[in-house]
């Protein structure tokens, strides 16, 4: 592919990425406090499991102490929501290591880490997503290499630590390009609820502004108030086209509609009852 192909291609790669805007602050509380009640959870879960493949206390409270802090340091304010969403995914893929490390290597505790990829994906943020991904592949490959019995439970991926950290991280990959997916639809969807607010809102906005307007209209003809009543509606009808306007994007200056306004087919018409 030429340069200049790479270079079209990688804005429209971009754009089918979803943006990794902050969530609102009530929201991602309840997140995060879902990320964590379900880190703590795992510290009675891993300390049974040691205890029954028959690990010692001392060793299993040493490793199981590490998810403990994360749970902890999470916690902790002074740290900025990223940093503290980080630290609980790190703790979460902790978990799937001493899960597959108590387990001799178990296949099938390695089930766990695409279950963390879709938790951690809740938070909507680059940060601790890379974070998980990264975990992986350095788990497998670095402890693969140092002690391949607490990884993998198979002669051919102790042979291959890395080839098998590869082929793992690959799958962790391609799940998380479904997570990227279910993150992109639910950015759109929080944007197209934003948008209808704020359409809803600038909608009553101007039937608020015309209606008063049509009032002081009103009540001035009845009172025989003709030239009050006509300056009203010719200051209710100027507001309402600043207001389109406005809306519209229409440049001021010249009068000339921008791309998205709105020209009428045929001329409006008024018929009396």
């Amino acid at each position: 592919m030429r340069a200049e192909g790479v270079l079209q291609a990688f804005p429209r790669a971009r754009a089918a990425l979803p943006k990794g805007r902050a969530l609102p602050a009530r929201l991602w509380a309840t997140r995060h406090r879902a990320v964590l009640g379900l880190l703590w959870l795992h510290v009675p879960a891993l300390a049974e499991l040691a205890a029954v493949r028959g690990y010692s206390p001392l060793h299993s409270l040493l490793e199981i102490s590490i998810v403990a802090a994360a749970a902890l340091l999470a916690t902790w304010h002074g740290l900025d929501r990223p940093a503290r969403a980080a630290v609980a995914t790190f703790g979460l893929f902790t978990c799937s290591a001493l899960l597959v490390h108590f387990s001799g290597g178990l296949t099938e505790m390695h089930f766990h880490f695409f279950v963390m990829v879709v938790v951690v994906a809740l938070y909507q943020d680059w940060f601790p997503f890379l974070v998980g991904i990264a975990f992986v592949l350095l788990h497998h490959g670095v402890i693969g290499t140092l002690a391949p019995q607490d990884v993998y439970s198979s002669a051919t991926a102790v042979e291959n630590p890395w080839g098998w950290a590869a082929v793992h991280a690959g799958f962790i990959l391609a799940e998380s390009v479904a997570c990227l997916a279910a993150w992109k639809k639910s950015e759109q969807y929080a944007a197209q609820i934003a948008e209808q607010a704020v359409r809803r809102r600038e909608a009553l906005e101007l039937n608020d502004q015309v209606v008063q307007g049509l009032v002081v209209a009103k009540a001035s003809f009845e009172l025989g108030d003709v030239e009050g009543g006509r300056k009203a509606l010719d200051a209710t009808l100027g507001r309402a086209k600043d207001f389109v306007s406005d809306l519209l994007g229409q440049d001021h200056t010249t009068g000339t509609a921008q791309p998205g306004s709105l020209v009428r087919e045929k001329p409006a018409t008024v018929r009396p009852k």
